[in-house]
């Protein structure tokens, strides 16, 4: 029952995030630990995400933007962008 009320509370975000600009298009995933959701949007924008907090885990926001993360959080959180990319990519071959 609880995963169900998750489900609806992710469709309302979901229906939000629709038609923002910046925001494309708009999935969602369950997370690694299988407890959680991942939204997922093509595009980001971090003014509308932040308006979010009591809905959105705001200390996992990430994006492959890395211009848009340096802009927002300065070059510290850009340089872990490009870092956690890099893992993403060469993660699966060992």
């Amino acid at each position: 029952m609880q995963t169900i009320k998750n489900w609806r509370k992710l469709v309302k975000i979901w229906a939000k995030f629709l038609g923002i600009n910046g925001i494309g298009k708009v999935t969602w995933k369950k997370s690694e630990d299988g407890l959680n959701c991942e939204i997922i949007t093509e595009g980001i924008n971090f003014d509308v995400f932040l308006n979010y907090p009591s809905k959105l885990n705001l200390n996992r926001i990430a994006t492959n933007d890395v211009n848009a993360f340096r802009e927002r959080y300065g070059i510290e959180a850009a340089v872990m962008t490009i870092q956690r990319e890099i893992d993403n990519v060469f993660r699966p071959y060992g």
